[in-house]
């Protein structure tokens, strides 16, 4: 809520670019650490965050508090805070997958074409194994989990060869498919 404040406050003697840094250091900046970890099971803090992020965005904007977010989030080009986790989770995997990043995570994903030696719809999409769980809290709702079904389901509704293009053509190509799904 400060941060909201300051945003409008300061709305009135910034230019556009200038406040949506602004938006960006005091607010996304505390949203987004860690955000893979805290947001993964939490549903109703999740809606609270939206909330926020669409107050925070409208303020950016001059615009009035029932005023429609979503195409605000597609002409300032900026995501939703749901769709960013899914965005960092889709990261993730890429990154595991060409083991960049921590050891702890090189080989923690398994793509079903290497799983199965015989063709399934899963390996078809080029999509990766769900792990079996008995578990809500670590399994179903676990970064894994939650990572893996963020990834397969972009990668069936996306035309992108998911797993053979540069990450940062990925980043590109998922930032403009998620912001056209705001129009």
């Amino acid at each position: 809520n400060r941060s909201i404040a300051i945003l409008a406050k300061v709305r009135h003697y910034t230019i556009n670019n200038l406040l949506k840094n602004i938006y960006y250091s005091i607010f996304i900046s505390h949203l987004i650490y860690g955000c893979q970890v805290w947001v993964q099971r939490i549903t109703k803090l999740l809606r609270k965050v939206e909330k926020l992020q669409n107050k925070a965005l409208r303020i950016i904007n001059f615009q009035g508090p029932r005023t429609e977010t979503s195409h605000l989030y597609s002409t300032n080009k900026i995501l939703k805070f749901e769709d960013f986790v899914h965005f960092k989770n889709v990261n993730l995997i890429k990154n595991s997958l060409k083991s960049i990043g921590p050891p702890a995570f090189q080989n923690y994903f398994i793509r079903t074409v290497d799983l199965h030696h015989h063709n399934t719809r899963g390996a078809a999409n080029d999509n990766l194994t769900v792990p079996v769980s008995n578990t809500k809290i670590h399994g179903v709702h676990s970064i894994k989990a939650r990572s893996i079904s963020s990834c397969n389901r972009l990668n069936n509704l996306t035309n992108f060869d998911f797993h053979n293009i540069t990450a940062s053509e990925l980043k590109n190509n998922l930032l403009r498919y998620i912001l056209t799904t705001y129009n």
